[in-house]
């Protein structure tokens, strides 16, 4: 392998030079796949979490006028005033362009990135090359795909201000400052976490523990320690006397009430783990759901069981490294920290998110969390894996390494499928707040704001007219009243419709013909004798077509060109939340009716006809 040899000796040639700053800064590269998610992939719609954080804050001050109120009113169970800060900005200088809200996450996850790169290059005492291949694989895994829900919804400031205040501490008490000036500092990034999101509260028991061993460190001596000591106290205190003041009683400050009996602690125990691993999990880039969902369920728990295993292992090594001197705490300090740090914030989401459903531990957000156990572990790993008696402990260790390269390899895979697939829905939500004024489709418009009804219509009413609706409003229900696109726009056709039940089923396919992607949204019309063509419903499943696709040379992912107007039974939930629908359908006329299908942009207001008509006699 001599050419191998010869670039590993070029690499290790710039230890010590001017461009090993450089070299370093490389693995940052990584941040391409998240703006490129954020910028193609985002929702132009604020959803779910995003008012409770964002949109009823903000229409809160249109009316009041209040800022503080704005800032400091609380979500669920989190004070959200810091993230708010970089939501209001955002608000402000952009009306609300929720693709830069989604960039402002990505920038947070690259300063984490950067801040860990720096801890593996300064505090870490493995060999340069070591520290420069795990700093690295910790960066791309931080910035993966995987993470694609951290990376197009701007909600997840909150997340990503958090981790990147939480992980500050840590860098913060690695620099050479003195030590009243890191105290301070870290103080202000655990002020930062504690009011972004709840577990933020973990960061100042970080600041707790690297101040308590500055102490030790001093053997008591010097009045410096104590003071420092005290200072974090005083932040502490005052810190949490302002998070409280004027918490509404109904609210809890906890996600869960009911007691901890035998079966939900088994219930947690599962959760943990699964959630521990299933940034890892995805076995194989399948398609096909039943067996993905098998595969995840299943090698969650391998992955999460045989990582804290593990985790014993390298702790009682370590402990043997430490009692012959050939290791010391203040090395192990960081990575210690960052892997504690990563099993409580698992710890934390499975107390809290138990009882939700199965699902929920694969969710791509999590990883920002949970990957950090992983990034401290290698630390750690690190640190045993030299020395006699050890070869074993290497082998075993690369095993696991390539697994995790493996697996996250795949998840990136399935990551991106997923926020495509999410961006693919995410166009019939932009339609269903488009045509809010003329069209209620219930199972798209509850998904906006699960449980509003018809507040949300309003809600949203206020956003156009403060001019922070990042999606045209169409005000007419007449078809010919409509903005239409020019000719050649999109391609399509309505292949057929019948009567079913109490409503119509109709389905056809639809493309832009530029992209060769499924149109972002189709909308049907209705015309009778005598009453001009208005607008019904938004069709509200995407479907594949497989043929036709690959006649008209279509590009969407799964051939899913398809769609299909279906009627409602009374028996669908909201998306995710598995809330019951609160809004309804307008019914449908009786006698003879045609029906029509529109090719729909709801970012510009546009539609364009598709091929094909259906007439049905309606009772």
């Amino acid at each position: 392998m001599p050419i191998f040899r010869q670039i590993c000796s070029m690499v290790l040639s710039l230890k010590g030079s001017r461009w090993e700053g450089w070299f370093w800064a490389l693995p940052l590269l990584a941040v391409i796949g998240p703006v490129l998610l954020a910028v193609s992939l985002t929702c132009q719609v604020p959803k779910a979490d995003h008012w409770f954080v964002v949109g009823d804050p903000y229409l809160g001050f249109l009316q009041d006028g209040s800022f503080g109120n704005f800032l400091h009113s609380p979500g669920n169970d989190s004070r959200h005033d810091a993230a708010r800060i970089l939501h209001w900005l955002v608000v402000r200088l952009t009306d609300w362009n929720l693709v830069v809200e989604s960039l402002v996450c990505v920038g947070l996850g690259l300063v984490s990135c950067a801040m860990v790169l720096s801890l593996w290059r300064r505090s870490h005492p493995g060999s340069w090359g070591t520290r420069w291949l795990l700093g690295g694989f910790s960066v791309v895994l931080l910035l993966s795909p995987m993470q694609w829900m951290n990376w197009t919804w701007g909600v997840q400031i909150c997340y990503m201000l958090v981790i990147a205040a939480s992980v500050g501490v840590v860098w913060v008490f690695e620099r050479g400052w003195p030590l009243w000036l890191r105290t301070l500092v870290a103080g202000g990034f655990a002020v930062v976490a504690a009011f972004s999101f709840i577990n933020g509260w973990l960061a100042w028991g970080l600041g707790g523990v690297l101040l308590f061993w500055e102490l030790i460190k001093r053997r008591g001596r010097g009045g410096e320690g104590w003071t420092a000591l005290g200072l974090w106290g005083l932040m502490f205190g005052v810190t949490l006397w302002v998070f409280v003041s004027g918490w509404p009683e109904e609210k809890a400050l906890s996600g869960s009430e009911s007691g901890m009996s035998m079966e939900k602690a088994e219930k947690v125990v599962v959760f943990f783990v699964r959630l521990l691993g299933a940034p890892f999990a995805e076995g194989w880039p399948t398609l096909d759901r039943e067996l993905r969902s098998q595969l995840v369920f299943a090698l969650s728990s391998v992955v999460g069981v045989f990582s804290l295993v593990l985790l014993l292992v390298v702790g009682w090594k370590l402990w043997a490294k430490l009692r012959r001197g050939e290791v010391e705490v203040g090395q192990m300090g960081p990575w210690l920290l960052l892997c504690g740090w990563g099993l409580a914030n698992a710890a934390a989401i499975s107390l809290a998110r138990v009882d939700s459903p199965g699902f929920l531990p694969f969710q791509s957000r999590y990883p920002a969390y949970t990957l950090w156990f992983y990034i401290g572990l290698f630390g750690l790993l690190a640190m045993v894996m030299t020395g006699p008696g050890s070869r074993w402990l290497r082998w075993v260790g690369r095993g696991w390494f390539l697994f995790l390269v493996w697996g996250w390899g795949v998840g990136a895979v399935q990551g991106w499928r997923d926020g495509v697939k999410d961006a693919r829905s995410c166009g019939l939500l932009e339609a269903s707040v488009s045509l809010r004024q003329v069209v209620v489709e219930p199972l798209l418009l509850d998904s906006v704001d699960p449980g509003s009804g018809l507040r949300i219509g309003k809600a949203l009413d206020e956003l156009d007219a403060a001019g922070v609706l990042s999606v045209a409003t169409v005000r007419s229900s007449l078809v010919a009243e409509a903005t239409m696109a020019p000719e050649g726009m999109f391609q399509g056709k309505l292949v057929k419709g019948e009567l079913e039940g109490s409503g119509v089923s109709i389905e056809g396919w639809a493309m832009e013909k530029a992209s060769r992607d499924a149109a972002r949204s189709v909308v049907i019309s209705i015309e009778q004798a005598g009453v001009p063509e208005r607008w019904l419903g938004i069709v509200t499943r995407r479907k594949r077509e497989a043929k036709v696709a690959k006649k008209v040379d279509a590009r969407a992912m799964e051939d899913r060109i398809g769609w299909a107007y279906v009627p409602m039974t009374g028996e669908e939930r909201v998306a995710v939340s598995g809330a019951k629908l609160t809004l309804q359908r307008a019914p449908l006329p009786s006698g003879e009716a045609t029906f029509r299908a529109y090719a729909f942009d709801p970012r510009t207001g546009v539609f364009s006809r598709l091929d094909g008509s259906v007439t049905l006699p309606l009772p």
